[in-house]
């Protein structure tokens, strides 16, 4: 289950960001997950709650997981989507020439202190 290693990840880097600007507490973190990135956002979470334990400065925290759709523009009709599963085909004229746009995210958003 990667969403350990990610939620560990996530984990230091919040640790880092505290240490450095001396805040003693987190209250909420804002994190961005693309559909594509096929992370299970309750594992992540669960993964995320049983790691913060170890950290003073996250325990008391609350991880809030955004999904974010895939966004899709086709090249031949410019026809924009947003889907919630890969479909690799325009809807609008079958095209398979696509550019991907959104669904690749992976990243803290925002992050509230108290």
């Amino acid at each position: 289950m990667h969403e350990f290693s990610i939620a560990k990840s996530i984990i230091n880097t919040l640790d880092s960001i505290a240490k450095d600007r001396g805040i003693k507490r987190l209250k909420r973190i804002w994190l961005d997950v693309g559909l594509l990135k096929a992370v299970n956002c309750d594992a992540l979470s669960f993964a995320f709650n049983a790691i913060k334990k170890s950290y003073p400065a996250i325990q008391q925290s609350e991880l809030i997981v955004k999904e974010i759709p895939i966004g899709i523009t086709c090249k031949r009709c410019g026809a924009k989507k947003e889907i919630f599963k890969p479909i690799g085909i325009c809807t609008q004229c079958g095209c398979t020439e696509l550019d991907i746009t959104s669904g690749n995210e992976l990243f803290i958003d925002k992050i509230e202190t108290c």
